[in-house]
């Protein structure tokens, strides 16, 4: 008779969760609809298909950069009181990367830095990366980044090994 009892805590326990999921939710939330969730979702990996369309060069990006990410960054990306080195410092092997953080994060309101101040656009997200790029002496400063070109960029620190997250880099 023990074991009828041992039988029906552990039902009890293994459907525990699923008991709970039938319950009413007293309206206080919903699920996110599949349009919100992709939305949210801009995460750029390194095979780029997530990348938005648009083009950016250096020489589009400089200007930018002194507008928008220099008083943080530094003039030359050097970095400092807290932020980021961009020229020089640590590379990641992917170049969508750059995209990604700049497209989801950047720029960021002062004093504080701790709300963004506003977006950029596909073409500006494009020009800051290549900028970045040309500064750390991996791309021309009349090199086009755009969705196809961008995940091909040869970076530093990419590993042969990496290549089945991304497509072949051009040398």
């Amino acid at each position: 008779m023990h074991w009828h009892k041992i039988i029906l805590l552990a039902l009890a326990w293994s459907n525990g969760p699923a008991l709970l999921a039938q319950m009413p939710t007293y309206q206080l939330a919903r699920a996110p609809t599949p349009e919100e969730i992709r939305a949210a979702d801009n995460t750029v990996g390194p095979r780029g298909r997530e990348l938005l369309p648009g083009r950016g060069t250096a020489r589009d990006g400089a200007p930018l950069y002194a507008r928008k990410c220099a008083f943080c960054h530094g003039a030359e990306g050097q970095g400092g009181g807290g932020f980021p080195r961009l020229v020089g410092g640590e590379i990641h092997p992917f170049a969508t990367t750059y995209w990604s953080i700049i497209n989801n994060s950047m720029p960021r309101a002062l004093p504080t830095a701790a709300l963004r101040d506003g977006t950029l656009t596909p073409d500006e997200v494009y020009a800051l990366t290549a900028f970045i790029l040309f500064k750390n002496n991996i791309i021309r400063e009349d090199e086009v980044m755009n969705a196809e070109s961008l995940p091909r960029v040869r970076m530093p620190k990419r590993d042969r090994r990496l290549e089945v997250w991304a497509p072949p880099a051009r040398n």
